[in-house]
């Protein structure tokens, strides 16, 4: 049975107001709030808390049951700081507009849908999918076994992330610290790319960048093969003592070569940047 909760403000600008009710460990928690803030936290206890401060005219809505719950601000537009509390493992889905996001503790999927606000996440989502318009996006923690970023404008800084990676961006840079990639695409329109980290035994990793370099800093083993383009720019070459050679009338660069056992598969591709290869 729907449990709706509405609280009715004061009439100040902000009103600090409270709401509790049961979820199960994997239960499933929507979140939306236009603009303000927006901070999750993962606990132990199989309820949902969630409270915070609300514009005037504002009500917090709060409904669901132990499955599945669904909260935010009702009414006139306005920022509101929300904070939610859930289960661990719960699969959350957060709304947030122009809001900020701050998401820390959480082991369950996470789905974070925004535009100008910045985003943060701190913890081990099973799975992180997280899409913005212009704010930046900041990941910590992990491993992020199954990682899906993308924003138009935003920068992108990703640590721990491991297994499935999706990371693009038109406009802002990306820097990306992965181990055991499996399968990982990083694409960039204009930013720059920075990645350093270890490719799986027969994994598949392709970063691409139409204005800006890349950097990539790879573990040497168990290895991979390399093929890297350059159509407008450089390659430079660390990772072996193969010298990338000319093409398409000496305005672009090729490197073809193969590092430790040659297992894995790792693709470049720059359309106007240079494109710097290291070891480790």
């Amino acid at each position: 049975m729907l449990l709706a909760l509405l609280a009715h403000l004061p009439t100040g600008p902000l009103a600090a107001q409270e709401r509790a009710v049961p979820l199960d460990p994997d239960g499933f928690v929507r979140v939306f709030n236009a603009s303000g803030s927006i901070r999750v936290i993962g606990w132990g206890v199989d309820s949902v808390r969630w409270g915070g401060e609300l514009a005037r005219g504002q009500e917090l809505y709060g409904g669901g049951n132990r499955r599945m719950v669904k909260l935010g601000p009702n009414g006139p537009d306005g920022p509101a700081r929300l904070e939610v509390r859930v289960p661990h493992g719960a699969k959350v889905v957060i709304d947030a507009g122009e809001s900020t996001v701050d998401v820390d503790g959480l082991t369950g999927a996470v789905e974070i849908r925004g535009g100008g606000g910045a985003v943060h996440v701190n913890g081990a989502p099973v799975r992180l999918t997280i899409e913005t318009v212009d704010g930046d996006v900041d990941i910590a923690g992990g491993p992020h076994r199954s990682l899906d970023v993308r924003t138009a404008g935003g920068a992108i800084h990703v640590a721990g992330a491991r297994g499935e990676i999706s990371v693009s961006s038109v406009s802002g840079e990306v820097t990306l610290q992965a181990d055991s990639i499996t399968r990982g695409r990083v694409i960039s329109v204009e930013g720059t790319v920075r990645l350093m980290g270890r490719v799986d035994r027969t994994g598949t990793l392709n970063v691409e960048s139409h204005g800006g370099d890349i950097d990539l800093t790879l573990v040497t083993t168990p290895g991979f093969e390399v093929v890297a383009t350059a159509i407008g720019g450089s390659i430079t070459n660390s990772l072996s003592r193969v010298a990338p050679r000319p093409v398409r009338q000496g305005r672009g660069f090729l490197l073809e070569t193969a590092v430790g056992d040659g297992s894995g598969t790792v693709t470049v591709t720059a359309f106007k940047g240079a494109i710097r290869l290291y070891g480790k």
